[in-house]
């Protein structure tokens, strides 16, 4: 059999705008915006956090893992300009809420302020370990549009969102959608 190869370092559009270019060792540079899943960003928590009995309560996050627009900042995610798009938002939330049947957790995505997604999370028996309360969603958002997580349960007391490997935000545009 016969096989055949392409090299080159540079694909580039009529206009010599380098779409996709090429180190040489195989590493590739995507150069065109609209081809990248960005802005994008993950953000944990490095500190527990109280959470009061019914009242949504905005989670602070303190670790930023990645922010490649820089458009994370004071506990919330805002477009920045060209940033406008289909985005892909998943958080968790690790916390105690519960311990009887009946008792409740949800954890919320806010857009611009108001609540735009919710996911509840009820006890059905005697559960006396933490809770995750996890939520993903595909938005449609805007430039300046801005995307906060909060959190709300129905135990008697404040109870402690928590860090670790369950506790995270994160986000990125989608590209194609």
């Amino acid at each position: 059999t016969m096989t055949s190869k392409l090299k080159v370092n540079i694909i580039a559009d009529g206009g010599d705008n380098a779409i996709l270019t090429s180190d040489g060792s195989g590493s590739l540079t995507i150069n065109n915006a609209a081809l990248k899943m960005t802005p994008a960003f993950s953000v944990s928590k490095n500190a527990n956090q109280s959470v009061a009995t019914s009242t949504d309560t905005l989670i602070t996050w303190q670790t930023e893992n990645y922010d490649t627009d820089g458009a994370f900042a004071s506990n919330k995610f805002t477009v920045p300009s060209g940033g406008a798009g289909k985005y892909l938002c998943t958080a968790s939330v690790r916390i105690e809420y519960g311990n009887d049947s009946g008792e409740y957790g949800e954890i919320k995505i806010y857009k611009n302020g108001s609540q735009y997604r919710a996911n509840m999370h009820a006890v059905s028996g005697n559960a006396v370990r933490a809770q995750n309360l996890n939520i993903c969603v595909d938005m449609d958002l805007a430039v300046s549009d801005y995307v906060e997580i909060y959190v709300f349960h129905t135990k008697g007391t404040s109870q402690d969102a928590v860090t670790g490997d369950n506790t995270y935000f994160f986000m990125h545009r989608l590209i194609g959608a």
